[in-house]
């Protein structure tokens, strides 16, 4: 039976990306005649699956009335290792047996602390050598213990054969990476999935085993970034922890910079930042007071919590123009993918809030993030991918803190007339920030801890399983401090009647992409229903759940040169169906191309290009001006070739929308008459003749 809401073993909501076509979600609006489609929806524009939320619902779980708090735990770890010197003498097959050889059957191994290896050698061999190793062949698989609720884990084992990704499967972790450290030993990390109790590590090859250890813990911190031990001892629930760095904090083994590789900058109060610059530099000059930071160095700060607010001060080159009294960025939408990313296992969404000028010194800017975090103990990497100029950064100061929110619970009863799935839940979507919290429906009865802020909250209402709706009246509720009670939500829900339709993908060209085609069967009717699409690999074929005796249209995604040119429109079902697609290209409409006189193109070879402004994917070039057809869109123009060669710039006019008729583009040019290389030139020219603006550049003998 499908699972819609999996159990959660910890007390704080996750949130996870989930692929499963089991887990869409439904966006409620009760009385709205809106036509519905699936979306792709999410914070990160590169997140393309439906973020769902996971939270612990034990059966006959008390939650006190009102606020509820608790003592923010740190992280714990365990740590076993078996060698053969201590366990050679405790080895024992499945009937409890002392043997020194399992083969075809299975058993475990004991180390002096009592620490259990499960051993299943059922497929392979694991057997003494009766001197210091245990012959372990191919397809034997070794189970190691993890603490409750692991986060990150280390298997190391010192081994006879070499070992690579390759020659090894680990079920129960993800990410994983093998490292030699030399003397045979190998170092076999990741992160342990949600729910796993312990890790099974099947072994591909013939080798001997010396030792063998693992490491796990319940943070999901990979490097040394940490807060001081005296804050982290008064972290609570309702309290806050912080770290800030600045140009006069202390680099790891007495250095002045970090280049080339990675260290640690520690403050006064002994937080920990933890600094990569493999492919950059971190250099603190006090004289300077600035920290300067190349592009592509990470800054590892160390997160916890529910809620974390990063600031930082850095140079202006960090984001794009200001406003005319030069106080605040005008857009700052794309400062977090464009000009910095975030990023860590804990975190949730992050969103910059604020990017205004410094008040002491207007060359620098002062940005504002927002991170919303599991609630487990982790990490955040703050990446400098870019700058407006293209030059290094310069920070004068980085700060994080971190808050465990107060949680309160939305509950309350769930009336059906049809057998609910097991692992149904009820989904509360934050219309604020965008997360998602859920309860499992258990003896027709649910309950959602939501965190508690400062301002209020409102969580919109809906079912896991997309085969139910809500039909009550209540749809949404509200949770501020003020209001401390838990809230009461009663509600009704509907199982839908849904038909299957299914059919052939048709009509792409073979060298077109079809990577992100989608498909999307809309309505216009008064139903809460999202069809579920799933489409083949190989972009031949797909199949859908839709309403049954609900009419549709259907349309094509991600392929903005096509369009459905077989029937697509008054689809409905009373039973299961094939609906065969077959895609064609779109029309196009003449561009009619107004140049200036000067320069002169005449028998010039100008290349045309046109890019979709909705979507860089989508690049048109054209090499005669009288050639241009572009479908319905909006596009900028860029010009090449020849035209490098003069001494022009696009002034007016690039811009250009094409809707349902031909067009008139009418451009104007602008004389460059300066030059400049460090903001602007991007490329590397040598041993030719190029040109740049109408610069001629001769490299030939450089």
């Amino acid at each position: 039976m499908d699972k819609f809401c999996p159990k959660s073993t910890k007390k704080t909501v996750h949130i996870k990306t989930i692929n499963d076509s089991n887990y869409r979600f439904l966006m409620h609006g009760k009385g709205e005649k809106m036509k519905k489609s699936v979306r792709k929806k999410g914070w990160f524009k590169r997140i393309s699956a439906v973020i769902m939320a996971v939270a612990l619902i034990l059966s006959g779980l008390y939650i006190p009335d009102g606020l509820f708090a608790v003592k923010a735990k740190a992280a714990e770890s365990m740590s076993a290792t078996w060698t053969y010197e201590d366990t050679n003498d405790k080895m024992y097959d499945s009937n409890g047996n002392n043997v020194t050889k399992l083969q075809k059957n299975s058993g475990k191994l004991l180390n002096s602390k009592g620490d259990e290896l499960v051993i299943d050698a059922t497929s392979g061999k694991f057997s003494s050598n009766g001197s210091n190793a245990y012959q372990t062949n191919n397809g034997t698989v070794l189970t190691f213990p993890v603490v409750a609720g692991a986060g990150n884990c280390t298997i190391t084992l010192k081994s006879e054969s070499a070992l690579t990704v390759s020659d090894i499967e680990l079920d129960g972790m993800e990410d994983v990476t093998v490292q030699s450290k030399g003397s045979k030993i190998y170092e076999i990390t990741g992160y342990v999935k949600k729910n796993a109790e312990n890790v099974a590590l099947t072994i591909g090859i013939n080798t001997y085993l010396y030792s063998m250890q693992i490491d796990s813990s319940t943070s999901a911190a990979t490097t040394s970034a940490a807060f001081s031990a005296d804050k982290l001892s008064e972290f609570e629930t309702g309290k806050t922890i912080s770290a800030e760095w600045s140009y006069d904090n202390t680099i790891s083994d007495n250095k002045t910079t970090i280049q080339s590789g990675n260290g640690t900058y520690t403050n006064s109060d002994g937080d920990v930042l933890y600094v990569d610059a493999s492919s950059g530099k971190f250099a603190p000059s006090s004289s300077n007071k600035r920290i300067q930071v190349n592009l592509k160095t990470q800054l590892t700060m160390p997160a916890m919590g529910d809620k974390a607010v990063i600031r930082l001060t850095a140079y202006k080159n960090t984001c794009d123009d200001k406003d005319e009294n030069e106080e605040k960025v005008k857009d700052i939408s794309n400062i977090l993918g464009k000009y910095l990313d975030l990023s860590g296992r804990v975190l949730e969404k992050a969103e910059c809030v604020s990017c205004a000028a410094n008040s002491e010194d207007k060359n620098y800017l002062d940005l504002e993030f927002v991170c919303y975090l599991t609630g487990d103990e982790g990490e955040l990497t703050l990446n400098f991918l870019n700058t407006t100029d293209g030059k290094n950064n310069y920070i004068k100061s980085l700060s994080i803190q971190c808050e465990e929110l107060e949680k309160t619970a939305i509950k309350g009863t769930v009336t059906s007339s049809s057998t609910i799935p097991d692992g149904t839940c009820v989904v509360a979507t934050n219309k604020t920030t965008g997360l998602q919290y859920s309860g499992e429906i258990s003896d027709k009865m649910y309950s959602i801890e939501v965190p508690v802020e400062d301002t209020e909250m409102e969580y919109e209402l809906s079912i896991s399983n997309p085969a139910y709706i809500i039909t009550s009246d209540i749809t949404s509720v509200k949770i501020s401090k003020e209001a401390s009670s838990e809230v009461t939500a009663d509600i009704t829900i509907m199982k839908l009647s849904t038909k299957t339709v299914s059919g052939a993908i048709t009509g792409f060209a073979d060298d077109y992409d079809v990577s992100e085609l989608g498909i999307i069967f809309s309505t216009d009717e008064d139903t809460e229903y999202v069809p579920e699409v799933t489409i083949a690999d190989d972009k031949k074929s797909y199949s859908a759940k839709v309403e049954e005796e609900v009419t549709y249209s259907v349309a094509l995604t991600g392929v903005d040169d096509y369009e459905i040119t077989s029937a697509h429109s008054g689809i409905s079902y009373t039973e299961d169906g094939t609906l065969d697609i077959t895609a064609g290209l779109k029309p196009t409409y003449a561009v009619t191309l107004n140049l200036p006189d000067e320069p002169d193109l005449t028998d010039k070879n100008v290349t045309y290009t046109y890019t979709d402004k909705n979507n860089e994917k989508y690049v048109y070039n054209f090499s005669s001006q009288d050639s241009i057809k572009l479908r319905e869109g909006s596009y900028t123009l860029t010009l090449s070739g020849d035209f490098m060669a003069q001494p022009y710039k696009i002034k007016s006019g690039a811009d250009i929308t094409v809707k349902s008729e031909a067009v008139t583009q009418n451009v104007t040019f602008e004389q460059i008459t300066s030059w400049s290389f460090a903001a602007e030139f991007k490329d590397t020219i040598q041993n030719e003749v190029a040109y740049y603006d109408g610069l001629t550049l001769d490299t030939t003998k450089g």
